[in-house]
């Protein structure tokens, strides 16, 4: 699963949508509108869900999430000292990508007065310092709880995943990545499942 973002020449990013198939286009684009909140030219993040095929919008979004997979695969000598199985490991965090203008409380020369502010919240820009750093999350988690030799000698990078539907909420994990770990084995049957949070 290594799924890759395009570039287009515009320097629009396009993402693989893992929840709907569609595509996920991410753009900044001038502010062309007369208001007073937000002054022409100001360069403004998007993020659309739009058709895989006819390119076509479907809707805009204010959030993605980004997901990072790892996985060991022992072979059954390895699985017989005692080592688990398998482990599936993934990162996961929620990156903004809005505006929106709100009145703020200023002080000017005549006082205290409210202006209207536009407010940019731009994360998806720097996807690729996100992805790193879940990358990073991961082997560190995997390390805490199965050992270095797991972590360097046998964890395998197995890509990263993108969707429009983000299973937690961008809320709880500001600086942080959620992670679950799903492991067995080869004395059980059934496999375990930890999850939790840990920093970016």
């Amino acid at each position: 699963m290594r799924n890759e973002v395009v570039e287009l020449p515009s320097g629009a990013l396009v993402f693989v949508d893992a929840d709907t198939g569609e595509e996920l286009l991410y753009f900044v684009r001038k502010y062309r509108r007369r208001h007073d909140a937000i002054p022409l030219g100001t360069p403004l993040p998007y993020l659309y869900l739009r058709d895989a095929i006819s390119k076509r919008f479907i809707k805009r979004l204010t959030e993605m999430e980004v997901r990072f997979f790892a996985v060991v695969d022992y072979d059954e000598a390895e699985a017989s000292k005692g080592h688990p199985l398998y482990l599936d490991a993934v990162t996961k965090t929620v990156l903004t990508c809005m505006f929106k203008t709100e009145r703020v409380v200023e002080a000017t020369n005549e006082g205290m007065r409210k202006v209207r502010k536009t407010i940019v919240t731009d994360e998806v820009k720097d996807v690729e310092r996100w992805k790193d750093r879940l990358a990073v999350a991961c082997d560190e988690v995997v390390e805490e709880n199965f050992g270095h030799y797991v972590r360097n000698e046998l964890l395998e990078d197995s890509g990263f995943e993108y969707g429009s539907e983000p299973s937690v909420s961008e809320h709880a994990l500001i600086s942080k990545a959620h992670f679950v770990l799903v492991w067995k084995h080869h004395k059980t049957d059934e496999p375990r499942t930890k999850e939790g949070e840990t920093t970016l």
